[in-house]
């Protein structure tokens, strides 16, 4: 008798963290009129994180915030990629982690976990959604978080239930491996409405704001479309992706 493959189920779990030593809680513990959304990030080698970050305030609150930022002892750099707005401004940050004091993101990678994409951070604590396919995974993520000087409370914890592959990627975050002037470019994009129908965006708007010229601009856009329509379409349809990677097998 064969036995049917089941779907192996998912727990869903909300972290809510004090991340000593990173400026993104550290800062923001001392700005609590700023809410900040780590939007997404680019691994980069030599313990280097690049990250976009989207701030909500007024415009003398991100100011102050940005200038704290820029001198924390594990910031490397931060860089305004938006002009002011009423709502939301963009920075692109860089943060050195040190063995001592990894990012949150390896430490969730370091235990078999998955994360989603957008982090909120307001008040000094990150709140991070984390997936894991074992509960005990969620023990031992709690762990190691707190060996490393972090401050930790469990929100929630559900079972989700089972999730096909093909609906994974609603758990899984895509991390595709964009410049930063590429994920300026994009961001900047959506935030003018670029791919909305019913705007009037066009290049020349997207460079004007990132101060760079047009043709810059569309090619930095077209490399990111690329990157995300490539990635994404790959878990969409996995059968075309996997044709291309073995032409001689026929499709069904």
């Amino acid at each position: 008798m064969v036995r049917e493959k089941s779907c192996p189920t998912m727990w869903e779990a909300e972290l809510a963290i004090r991340h000593h030593g990173c400026p993104v809680s550290d800062v923001s513990a001392d700005h609590p009129a700023v809410r900040l959304e780590n939007v997404s990030r680019v691994r980069v080698s030599d313990g280097i994180a690049k990250r976009l970050l989207a701030l909500e305030g007024d415009d003398e609150a991100i100011d102050e915030f940005a200038c704290d930022y820029r001198d924390h002892e594990a910031a490397v750099g931060l860089e305004r990629v938006s002009a002011a707005d009423a709502r939301r401004t963009y920075f692109i940050s860089e943060i050195d982690y040190s063995a001592d004091n990894p990012s949150i993101l390896s430490l969730i990678d370091r235990t078999g976990c998955f994360q989603y994409s957008t982090v909120v951070v307001e008040h000094g604590i990150e709140h991070w959604m984390v997936y894991m396919q074992r509960k005990c995974k969620l023990k031992n993520l709690v762990d190691l978080l707190e060996t490393r000087n972090n401050n930790v409370d469990l929100v929630r914890n559900v079972d989700v239930g089972p999730i096909t592959e093909e609906h994974a990627i609603q758990h899984e975050a895509l991390r595709s491996e964009l410049t930063n002037k590429q994920l300026a470019a994009f961001e900047t994009a959506l935030k003018l409405g670029y791919y909305t129908s019913d705007e009037h965006v066009t290049v020349d708007d997207i460079a004007s704001l990132l101060g760079v010229h047009r043709s810059t601009a569309g090619e930095h856009i077209k490399r990111a479309e690329e990157t995300l329509l490539s990635e994404i379409g790959a878990y969409i349809f996995p059968d075309i992706a996997d044709r291309e990677l073995h032409p001689d097998v026929p499709s069904q």
